[in-house]
């Protein structure tokens, strides 16, 4: 279990990484059409606003793994595979996919901080 802790872990730190870019481009977007947004606006419009919805997905991995760190007892190696997993499955991007695959992809398109995010999350995921 100690090997898919540690992998868990660096899963959770590099999705949060992730998410946080992601969430940067998708507030840029934002501003460019609705002017700036502060911080507690921008915690509202990620839980609220549909253009941020794509977002949910990666934010449910996160929590999904912060709760098997918390019950680390509870939680068998085929669980955190299953986690894990899940989070390389989802991270694939394509234009003509799904609304986050295309988002993704998108996004993957026109940031190169964004590809190296992938990279790290990926490789965390498969404990490379």
């Amino acid at each position: 279990m100690t090997e898919y802790r540690e992998r868990l872990v660096a899963t959770r730190r590099a999705m949060l990484d992730l998410h946080k870019l992601l969430l940067t481009r998708e507030r840029r977007a934002y501003e460019r059409e609705h002017g700036p947004v502060g911080a507690g606006s921008l915690l509202e419009l990620a839980i609220s606003d549909g253009r941020f919805a794509w977002l949910h997905r990666l934010s449910e991995i996160v929590v999904r793994i912060d709760e098997m760190l918390e019950w680390r007892d509870l939680w068998t190696d085929a669980d955190a595979e299953w986690v894990l997993s899940g989070t390389r499955a989802l991270l694939v991007p394509s234009p003509e996919g799904t609304d986050f695959e295309r988002r993704y992809d998108a996004a993957l398109q026109e940031d190169p901080h964004i590809v190296l995010a992938h990279r790290a999350v990926i490789k965390a995921a498969t404990g490379e």
